[in-house]
């Protein structure tokens, strides 16, 4: 990606605070956990991240978890009936049919 834009101050969000708010981010800090820690509202975290992504700031991507704290859920393929470690809720085709399967041609 190209140099990033400069972090434009609103009413709310001084250049520092962005600032601390791509910090807390990058730091592992969860939306909510980062909005308690700086006083705004999770929307205005979640809308400022948005933001500072789309002007090309790094913030670390996130994958939800599964309520239990792990990364990953163990799925059932739709394709093989295998089960494997999925992501979210959307991933329900497995690494080894989307490499070797009919999806790797990209015809499915």
């Amino acid at each position: 990606m190209s140099a990033t834009a400069p972090i434009p101050p609103t009413p709310r969000w001084s250049i520092g605070t962005a600032e601390r708010l791509i910090s807390l981010w990058n730091q592992g800090l969860s939306a909510i956990e980062a909005s308690r820690a700086m006083g705004f509202s999770l929307r205005a975290v979640e809308s400022k991240v948005r933001k500072l992504r789309a002007a090309g700031h790094y913030l670390a991507h996130r994958r939800a978890t599964s309520g239990n704290g792990e990364a990953a859920v163990m799925r059932r393929c739709l394709h093989c009936q295998g089960k494997f470690p999925s992501q979210h809720i959307g991933n329900r085709i497995c690494p080894a049919c989307l490499d070797d399967g009919p999806f790797a041609s990209g015809l499915a």
